[in-house]
């Protein structure tokens, strides 16, 4: 019975380590389990707020929630209804200027939520860093 409660109490301080580390540290999401890691932080997004997020991309912009601004994002391609039509990203905020549409980037800032309309909110990225890179990387990502 000690035993067992010993590892009951072990996984509940490996947990609470690792919360720390999301919460304190920084993340990267690399291509493997892309989607997983991007879906984890949407379903769980009190857990990494104000996280440094880093991750590599495809960037473009879109039109806002209400039509009247642009959204701009880094995003791959993953499995939907059809092919590869879905996307995996986040928004990103800058107050420095954007690059270019379908820009191969890598992105890292921290992890916000904002009211996109009463009652309605969404995750963001602050951008720290935004690099245009020369090699692009997976744009179609499966899991």
């Amino acid at each position: 019975m000690r035993k067992f409660c010993f590892a009951v109490v072990l996984l509940f301080a490996l947990f609470a380590a690792q919360t720390d580390i999301y919460s304190a540290g920084e993340l990267e999401i690399r291509d493997r389990f892309f989607i997983t890691q991007i879906n984890n932080i949407y379903k769980n997004p009190k857990s990494y707020l104000g996280t440094v997020i880093k991750y590599e991309g495809i960037f473009d912009s879109f039109a806002s929630y209400n039509g009247k601004e642009k959204i701009y994002c880094v995003f791959r391609y993953g499995p939907g209804c059809c092919g590869p039509d879905a996307y995996a990203g986040f928004e990103i905020i800058s107050d420095k200027s954007y690059p270019k549409p379908n820009d191969w980037v890598e992105v890292s800032g921290i992890l916000e939520e904002y009211e996109i309309a009463p009652e309605l909110k969404n995750l963001r990225i602050r951008v720290r860093s935004l690099k245009v890179l020369e090699q692009r990387g997976k744009e179609v990502v499966l899991r």
